[in-house]
């Protein structure tokens, strides 16, 4: 894209890196992330979720959570997909008081309860 003259945009970045954590390609997402910083891009909302769904997906809980609270200290409201994914992960692991905490943030600050959500 750079190499034909064309500037990247927020936008063509959380593209990217939604495909790159849609099939579960975290390290190479992590490498994009990294670029979109460097060139002066500041994440918005969707860049977390994106990042944030894609590591809970992978397994790779600390990093999900890492940038949770990264998203959350910056001003961001986490959308329902990202809560789902962290509750899911909480209750996998017998969590269930992170859980909860998590789904009773959701409840009060952010996305309204999904029927999805309730079958965790």
């Amino acid at each position: 894209m750079l190499a034909v003259g064309v500037s990247p945009s927020i936008e063509t970045y959380n593209f990217l890196l939604g495909g790159l954590s849609g099939a579960g390609l975290m390290t190479k997402a992590e490498e994009l992330f990294g670029e979109m910083k460097n060139r002066g891009f500041v994440p918005n909302a969707s860049t977390y979720d994106i990042l944030v769904s894609g590591h809970g997906k992978i397994g790779n809980k600390k990093e999900a959570i890492r940038l949770y609270c990264e998203m959350v200290r910056t001003g961001f409201v986490p959308r329902t997909s990202t809560y789902n994914v962290l509750i899911s992960d909480f209750a996998k692991v017998g969590k269930m008081s992170q859980a909860r905490e998590l789904m009773n943030e959701m409840q009060t600050e952010g996305p309204l309860l999904t029927l999805q959500l309730t079958t965790y």
